[in-house]
């Protein structure tokens, strides 16, 4: 017979080593939880370094939102050019482009007839990169170049000098900046326009109510007849 001191010195060594178990399984657990955690966090600070850089490159690049794939989308590509603008456009397919530049009066709203009409333009997913310039010509005087990449340009020639419309107060659009901007088919989009303000007094100046003195560069997407 068992005596009845030896079952209870069993009983407790049974409880002891159930506890230690329980304590030893309890710490692998608590240490496993923890380096999930730990491996979680890594990731998680990996991925968003990751994603802030994809975000620059994007930016940097010109990266293209298409939500519309039967509309016009446009996005600013930035550039540390001085007088050159860049956008990437996209255009569904079969799409025709006007083009335009206009220099001097340049109107509050609105845009002139485009000086090149129906020029084909490739519908490509993160869209055809599309420049406005202004370089200085070889002879006196400036070009004012509108390119879509392919060849196919617009092209001004101004002998004032250009330099002379950077003095002064002026007023500025520019397409597709702080993201992409979707347009229909068929409307006008001003990819850059400046306007010069008028001095109304010795301390103050404004932009005129009609056209002014400036530059402007558009372009009109459209349907192929």
């Amino acid at each position: 017979m068992i005596a009845r001191g030896d079952r209870g010195h069993r009983r407790r060594y049974g409880i002891e080593v159930r506890l230690k178990q329980f304590r030893l399984g309890t710490l692998f657990l608590l240490i496993l939880c923890l380096a999930l955690a730990c491996g979680y966090g890594s990731l998680l600070f990996r991925y968003r370094v990751v994603r802030s850089e994809l975000e620059m490159l994007r930016k940097e690049q010109g990266f293209l939102t298409v939500v519309d794939p039967t509309a016009v989308a446009i996005v600013e590509v930035p550039t540390n050019e001085l007088d050159v603008w860049r956008f990437r456009v996209f255009v569904p397919t079969g799409t025709r482009v006007d083009l335009g530049i206009q220099t001097h009066n340049i109107p509050a709203s609105g845009a002139p007839e485009p000086s090149v009409k129906g020029v084909f333009l490739k519908s490509s997913p993160n869209g055809t990169l599309v420049t406005a310039s202004i370089k200085k010509s070889i002879k006196d005087g400036y070009d004012l170049i509108l390119d879509l990449g392919d060849g196919s340009r617009s092209n001004v020639r101004e002998d004032k000098d250009l330099n002379l419309w950077h003095d002064g107060g002026c007023e500025w659009t520019v397409a597709g900046r702080g993201g992409t901007k979707a347009v229909k088919l068929g409307e006008t989009i001003i990819l850059v326009k400046k306007r010069l303000m008028e001095q109304v007094s010795p301390t103050s100046s404004r932009v005129p109510a009609g056209f002014s003195r400036g530059y402007m560069f558009w372009i009109r997407p459209h349907k192929e007849p």
